[in-house]
């Protein structure tokens, strides 16, 4: 009689390391992209890379988590530990450098009035105010938001929504560097 020797079920590294919500890159991007725009700097990178580190550990620390709450091994446990771990060093050691768009202006010099005004409106500062062009992707966004309030507005698919919100998201970023670079 043959023994058939025991079987470990495979773990597939992409599921453990990579969430399935997609839309949550924009929040990175935004504000990474403001930040090398506005204020790039040898040390602006150095945010940039803790945010995906941040993103990330939270959805392989869930799913060692939930086998810590049924008091069960699973064989995804000890790979998902390993990736909060790496997720976790990667974004603490990159956040010593600073914290996304305002850290980078610090970092490449600039005031602390300017890092402070695109802390709080992540958008690019000029003397502490956003440039004027930024008020055009402003008022377009708000015109999206109340055409998107009216009753018999076709529903969108999640996915489409999210690409839009990314493209009118990036629009935005582009007319603050826009209006940061030209002074208005």
């Amino acid at each position: 009689m043959q023994r058939l020797a025991a079987t470990r079920p495979k773990v597939r590294c992409r599921t453990l390391a990579l969430p399935n919500e997609h839309g949550a890159w924009a929040f990175l991007l935004d504000p990474a992209l403001l930040g090398l725009g506005v204020a790039p700097s040898a040390a602006g990178p150095a945010p940039v890379g803790a945010g995906p580190g941040a993103l990330l550990t939270p959805h392989p620390l869930g799913l060692a988590l939930a086998g810590v709450r049924r008091r069960k091994r699973f064989p995804r446990t000890v790979p998902a530990l390993g990736l909060v771990g790496a997720y976790g060093a990667l974004a603490a050691v990159l956040l010593m450098a600073g914290f996304l768009a305002g850290a980078m202006a610090l970092a490449a010099g600039r005031a602390w009035l300017l890092a402070l005004g695109m802390w709080l409106v992540v958008a690019a500062a000029r003397l502490g105010a956003p440039p004027q062009l930024a008020v055009l992707p402003s008022v377009l966004l708000l015109a999206r938001a109340a055409a998107g309030m009216w009753v018999g507005v076709p529903v969108l698919p999640a996915k489409r929504v999210g690409m839009l919100e990314l493209g009118y998201s990036l629009v935005t970023v582009a007319a603050v560097l826009a209006g940061a670079w030209l002074g208005w």
